[in-house]
C-alpha cells in the first residue's frame, strides 16, 4: 500500500511539473506579444498526445507540360505559311509553317544535275576502261608471239592503269554529287515543319513574312513554335538551397495550382538541378535557389494551362506517434516546418516522458 501511495505521488509530482512548465511557455508567449506592442493574439493549448510530425520543404513555380517540343529554324528564308494558330491542337504529322523552298528547291536541282553528269562521266569511264583491258588482251597475245615490240606491250599496259584509275575518280565523284543531291533534297525538307507529336501550339513566335536564321554554334536558330503535350503535367520550381539537401527523387509531393486554390494534387519529385540559380548576386538580398521539376500524377481540369502559377509541398521525413504538445497563437499554421518562419511566437516541447506517464 505504501509502495502505491508512493507512486501515485511520484505521478502526480510529473504532472506538476508539466504543468508548471506549459504555464511558463503560455507566460512567455504573452510576455513576448505584449513587448512587441501588438495586440494580444488569442491563444491555443492543446493537450499532451502523440502526433504524426512531418518536415515539409516547399517552393514556388510554374506548370509545364511533361513533353515540350521547340521548333527552331534549320535553314534561312521567309516564312511563307503559318498553317496554325497559338493554343490549336495539332496531330502528329500535321503542317505548321513553311519557309520560302524557291532557294532550296534551285539547289537541289542544280544538285541533281550534277549527280547526273557525274554518273554520264561515270559511264563514259567505264566504257573506256573496258576498251582498253581489251586491247591489252590482244596486245598480250601478240606480244606473246613476237609480233609487237616491248614498247607497245607496255603501252598498253599503262593505258589500262590510267584508265582504271580514271574510272576510281569518277565514280568517286558520283558519290560526292549524290551526298549533294541528299543534303540539298534535306535543305528542303527543312523548309516544312510538322507536328512531331499529338499536342497543342503552346508558344507560335513568328508571322508570315518573317525571315528564319538557322542556329550556329553558339546562338540558336529563329525559335519558330513550341508544341507540348498535355497528357501529363509537371512543375518547374524554385527551392532554397538550404532546402534542396533533403530532397531526393521519388519522393512524395502535393501541389497547388494559384487558379484552384481549394485544390491539392499528388505528385512526385522528378528532377532535381546540379546547378543553382543565383539572383542579386553580390548584393545583401543574394538569393541561391535549385530548379526541381515535380511531375503531377493526378488528373488535371481541363483549364489548367502551361504558365499558371503553382506551390508545391514536398515530405522529406516523417516521425509517427511523436509525444509532443505546441502552445501557439491561432494565426500561426501549425506545420513544424513551418514554426521557425511563423511571424509569432510558437514554442514547442517533445515530452520524453509520456512512456512513463499514465
Amino acid at each position: 500500500m505504501a509502495d502505491k501511495t508512493k507512486q501515485n505521488k511520484k505521478k502526480k509530482r510529473r504532472r506538476t511539473i508539466l504543468l508548471v512548465i506549459l504555464g511558463a511557455i503560455v507566460v512567455l508567449v504573452v510576455l513576448n506579444v505584449l513587448s512587441s506592442g501588438e495586440e494580444l493574439p488569442q491563444v491555443s493549448v492543446e493537450e499532451i498526445e502523440p502526433r504524426t510530425i512531418a518536415s515539409i520543404v516547399d517552393g514556388t513555380g510554374n506548370v509545364r507540360p511533361a513533353i515540350e517540343v521547340d521548333l527552331s529554324a534549320l535553314t534561312s528564308g521567309e516564312i511563307t505559311l503559318v498553317a496554325v494558330e497559338e493554343g490549336q491542337q495539332v496531330s502528329e504529322g500535321d503542317l505548321i509553317l513553311e519557309i520560302d523552298p524557291d532557294q532550296s528547291e534551285s539547289m537541289l536541282s542544280q544538285s541533281q544535275a550534277g549527280y547526273s553528269s557525274a554518273n554520264a562521266n561515270l559511264d563514259l569511264a567505264k566504257a573506256n576502261l573496258s576498251q582498253a583491258e581489251e586491247e591489252r588482251r590482244r596486245s598480250e597475245s601478240l606480244y606473246r608471239d613476237g609480233l609487237i615490240s616491248d614498247q607497245a606491250w607496255e603501252q598498253a599496259q599503262t593505258s589500262v592503269e590510267v584508265l582504271r584509275a580514271q574510272y576510281e575518280a569518277a565514280r568517286a565523284s558520283t558519290w560526292s554529287a549524290m551526298a549533294l543531291v541528299r543534303a540539298a533534297r534535306d535543305t528542303v525538307d527543312k523548309t516544312r515543319y510538322v507536328s512531331p507529336m499529338n499536342g497543342v501550339v503552346v508558344a507560335l513566335n513568328v508571322e508570315k513574312g518573317e525571315v528564319a536564321v538557322p542556329g550556329t554554334t553558339n546562338i540558336g536558330g529563329t525559335a519558330l513554335a513550341t508544341i507540348a503535350s498535355l497528357e501529363g503535367m509537371k512543375v518547374e520550381a524554385d527551392v532554397d538551397e538550404t532546402d534542396v539537401i533533403h530532397l531526393a527523387i521519388g519522393q512524395e509531393a502535393i501541389i497547388e495550382i494559384e487558379a484552384f486554390p481549394r485544390e491539392q494534387y499528388a505528385g512526385h519529385v522528378s528532377e532535381i538541378a546540379r546547378s543553382a540559380k543565383t539572383s542579386y548576386a553580390g548584393t545583401n538580398e543574394e538569393v541561391v535557389n535549385f530548379e526541381i521539376k515535380v511531375v503531377i500524377d493526378d488528373e488535371l481540369p481541363a483549364a489548367v494551362l502551361p504558365g499558371m502559377s503553382a506551390t508545391v509541398e514536398i515530405t522529406t521525413n516523417t516521425v509517427e506517434e511523436l509525444p509532443w504538445f505546441c502552445v501557439m497563437p491561432n494565426r500561426c499554421w501549425s506545420g513544424w516546418a513551418r514554426s521557425t518562419s511563423c511571424p509569432m511566437t510558437v514554442a514547442m516541447l517533445k515530452v520524453s516522458l509520456w512512456s512513463k506517464m499514465d
